[in-house]
């Protein structure tokens, strides 16, 4: 997670798991895997705007060692690892609460937000003054820290093509907040006239009044949460909002002028049946948004739901996939592996046949729509800021991640800025480290990120580019893991009409729905997992 998106992020958005069986339907034959990368997630190790989950980062530790005791190193240095950022991400983490699936980095804040004026409401304003505080600082540490760093030259850096708030719930935060934050970011980076800038909203979060002052602002794209039109699910997800705040709040993004909105939706939720699901598909359409997100229920540690469900990950002794019922009453039941399949299957050609173009797993778009930020995380070597509580960075090749505990956080940044006061270089590209120094080898980590994240895209793994960076070895073996693949019209490649560049990606959407095993068979002939 965007997701994003709150099953990320960006989404969110979106888990590396546990074992799990994938059945090829209409097949011979069922593939037994550990799955590394969840398919329908908006994030593996990090989210893909900037969220991070901590588990997935622990188990891409084990990866990276993996990868650098078993791959050559890269027998030429790639200069995509040296792009300069050209995306930021900011976390506001407030919420109105949490979520039974949610396991992000939030802070449930009720309705304070709503009651202007009351004791409630003027805590969450100064809590929220604090926070902003602190990342205002960050920002401008960034700015003193890349005029400290001396392989840094602002001649070469380009500007910002991308600007997202994600959460949480921005739009619980007070306006003001979000003002000083999105002003502190324009004083610091350049920004490219075009440039996409996001907000998450949450339907039933703001009045129209307070999207004027949003979009006064210079924020120019919405990503609304709604993920279900059916109020008993919403409730069963523990949602805040109602089937009619969908609708109002977008007519209120149409009369202010916001044509580029993108929609969340959550396929997998208890008692979500496939009538139902095609019914949300096409009220999605209806609402007319450029963009809409589709992510699959994963039930996460820590949460409601993995308390009342247990995990979706879980494969019984018969060797069939139970269905999950709930310990709480009323919620139904978990869909089936085999119906969440069909919904994913369903949802890709129907939104391809109302005009939206499936260009990454989770993601569909209308030409010219697509999640510019999103875009950006899944092009090869590329680097982005990520400032905020829990928000994750990826510069020169490595991802940083900051506290995930608020008062964690600004302790932190005071910290960092005491440090920078005395013109000493801050030590977050140490003890933030995602890898903690268990793995040291950028190519490798800049290896397994290119396969991960470009056989995520309708546009694929650009095998000649691979080739390049990383030499004949690594190809073959990415060759021989996709063979299978190809062979069962999962995969295919096919040279690129412009470039002539020869290109692997997954069919849609059977390839998509098998990137989980598809990835591992590959990550197996490169010497990354160990045969299952």
């Amino acid at each position: 997670v965007k997701s994003n998106g709150r099953v990320c992020e960006h989404r969110r958005c979106k888990r590396i798991i546990g074992m799990r069986r994938l059945i090829l339907m209409g097949g011979f034959y069922t593939i037994f895997v550990t799955s590394l990368f969840v398919s329908f997630s908006t994030s593996a190790a990090f989210g893909i705007d900037g969220r991070v989950d901590t588990r997935s980062s622990e188990r891409f530790k084990v990866i990276g060692a993996a990868v650098a005791n078993k791959v050559e190193e890269s027998q030429s240095e790639s200069t995509h690892k040296c792009r300069h950022p050209e995306a930021i991400y900011v976390h506001i983490p407030f919420c109105r609460r949490r979520c039974f699936y949610c396991d992000f980095t939030i802070v449930p804040v009720g309705d304070a937000f709503t009651e202007v004026g009351s004791k409630a409401a003027d805590s969450f304003d100064a809590m929220a003054q604090n926070y902003a505080g602190a990342v205002i600082k960050e920002i401008e540490m960034l700015k003193r820290h890349q005029k400290l760093d001396i392989m840094e030259s602002s001649a070469l850096r380009p500007p910002l093509r991308s600007i997202y708030f994600g959460g949480g719930t921005p739009s619980v935060a007070p306006t003001h907040v979000l003002k000083d934050i999105l002003e502190a970011i324009k004083k610091t980076f350049d920004i490219s006239p075009g440039a996409e800038i996001t907000i998450e909203m949450d339907p039933g979060t703001f009045s129209r009044s307070k999207l004027h002052d949003i979009v006064s602002m210079g924020f120019n794209r919405v990503s609304l949460g709604v993920q279900s039109f059916d109020n008993h699910l919403l409730e069963c997800a523990g949602r805040a909002h109602r089937r009619d705040d969908i609708f109002d709040a977008v007519r209120m993004l149409k009369e202010e002028g916001i044509d580029n909105f993108s929609i969340d939706l959550i396929s997998g939720l208890p008692g979500l049946c496939l009538a139902r699901w095609t019914e949300t598909l096409q009220e999605a359409v209806l609402l007319g948004p450029s963009h809409i997100s589709c992510y699959d229920l994963q039930v996460e540690e820590s949460t409601p739901f993995h308390k009342w469900f247990g995990s979706t990950n879980e494969v019984d002794e018969d060797k069939s996939i139970a269905p999950k019922i709930s310990t709480r009453n009323n919620l139904g039941i978990l869909p089936s592996a085999d119906d969440c399949a069909f919904m994913y299957k369903y949802a890709s050609g129907y939104f391809k046949s109302k005009g939206f173009q499936h260009y990454e797993i989770s993601s569909y778009g209308k030409p010219g729509y697509y999640s510019r930020h999103n875009t950006l995380y899944w092009e090869v070597g590329s680097n982005w800021y990520g400032i905020g509580v829990g928000a994750t960075s990826s510069l020169k090749g490595k991802r940083f991640i900051r506290p995930r505990r608020l008062s964690d956080y600004i302790t932190w940044v005071n910290e960092q800025q005491q440090l920078l006061h005395e013109e000493k270089m801050p030590d977050w590209e140490v003890s933030n480290d995602m890898f903690d120094g268990e793995c040291d080898d950028d190519d490798v980590d800049y290896l397994t990120n290119t396969i991960l994240t470009r056989l995520r895209t309708s546009e694929g793994l650009n095998l000649d580019q691979f080739r390049s960076d990383h030499g004949d070895d690594a190809y073959h073996s990415v060759m021989r893991g996709a063979q299978l693949a190809i062979d069962l019209n999962l995969a295919m490649t096919f040279d690129d009409t412009q470039s002539h560049e020869r290109h692997l990606r997954l069919v849609d959407p059977e390839g998509f729905l098998f990137s989980n095993t598809i990835i591992s068979t590959i990550f197996v002939e490169l010497g990354i997992l160990d045969s299952p």
